[in-house]
């Protein structure tokens, strides 16, 4: 995991940073739609599988 958090920003590249405009606000997602999006790009990017769980924000 330690390793991923570092190797990724690499393998996205130029995607791995974004500076969204101050006037557009965040889109709104319900978590069954996130949750499909987050796994089908995961899938996509050739992930083998996908779990999708709750964080801790501490």
């Amino acid at each position: 995991m330690i390793h991923a958090a570092f190797d990724i920003p690499e393998f996205f590249g130029p995607y791995a940073e974004a500076d969204p405009e101050q006037q557009v606000s965040p889109v709104k997602l319900d978590p069954p739609k996130a949750t499909e999006i987050v796994k089908n790009y995961a899938l996509h990017l050739g992930a083998d599988a996908v779990g999708i769980c709750k964080v801790n924000p501490n």
